[in-house]
């Protein structure tokens, strides 16, 4: 986190350790069932954003973690959604990288 936080690469793609680790953490959260969609599907946007803005979204995720922590029963944990204020960065990157990220929008947002 901290080197995503102060890294000055153009892409996060460009740092591929790191980029490989954050892919890696988000997909067995979403596994485990520790972030619903649209959160688990925020390694999409990787390769599209800037390092310090993968540490932003890893952010979210850690605030939404953070905010529904785990739970040992089943129906608590599938009827769990994503509201808008953990939903707000990813929101933000998005429209500031539109141009590269708008295909990812449906994805994104139930639109």
């Amino acid at each position: 986190m901290n080197h995503l936080e102060v890294s000055r690469e153009a892409r996060l793609k460009n740092c591929p350790k790191y980029h490989d680790a954050a892919v890696k953490l988000v997909y067995c959260l979403a596994q485990g069932s520790m972030v619903p969609p649209p959160l688990s599907n925020v390694a999409e946007l990787f390769p599209f954003v800037n390092p310090y803005e993968g540490y932003l979204l890893l952010l979210a995720l850690w605030r939404y973690i953070k905010d529904n922590p785990p739970s040992e029963f089943e129906k608590e944990v599938t009827s769990r959604t994503c509201d808008s204020s953990h939903m707000y960065v990813v929101n933000s990157i998005i429209h500031a990288n539109i141009n590269h990220m708008g295909h990812l929008c449906l994805r994104m947002f139930n639109m």
